[in-house]
This record gives C-alpha cells, structure tokens and sequence, in this order.
C-alpha cells in the first residue's frame, strides 16, 4: 500500500477551532462512507474510495487537531489490501504537546 499524511495550506484545511469533522467534511463528495474510527482520541471520519478503471480503492481518514485539517491516504496498490497492517499503523498515532 502507499500511506500517505497530508496537510495543506488552502482554507479547507484550516477550519475554525470547534468545528465538528463529520460536519466540514461533509463537503467531499464522490465517497463511501467508511467505518467509525478514532485516531489517538479524535474523531476521524473514514472515506473509501471504490477502485475504478482509472485508479485503485482508496481509504481516506480526517481529522482536526488544533485548527488543522488532516488526511491521511491508504491507496491499495496492485489492488492489494491489508486490513491488519491499516489498523496497526492507524492505531499507532499519539499526540504530545
């Protein structure tokens, strides 16, 4: 698979302190939605992407800490999927001050 981090600098990624993630991402359209998952304490949403002709599935996790968006991207390449490895490393997330 390739993981992938992501924060970027555009408004949708910076939204108000408070806001709900369930809520702002919302606005993404083209998505499944995925199952209920918390990343080290925060509310994440979960969004899959099906494989089409041009591209492989996709999952995607957001969340807000501070007033920063986050994604994270699991693409499955050569239609690959390892549930046990995602969660590990899903899992593996803490924040320190």
């Amino acid at each position: 698979p390739r993981l992938a981090i992501s924060h970027y600098l555009s408004s949708f990624y910076h939204p108000p302190a408070g806001t709900d993630v369930w809520q702002w991402t919302s606005k993404l359209g083209g998505y499944i939605a995925g199952q209920e998952v918390s990343l080290a304490g925060l509310s994440t949403v979960h969004l899959v992407q099906e494989r089409t002709a041009q591209g492989y599935a996709a999952d995607y996790y957001y969340f807000i800490k501070g007033e920063q968006l986050f994604q994270i991207s699991i693409l499955h390449s050569a239609d690959q999927k390892d549930p046990l490895l995602y969660e590990k490393f899903l899992n593996s997330f803490r924040f320190f001050k």
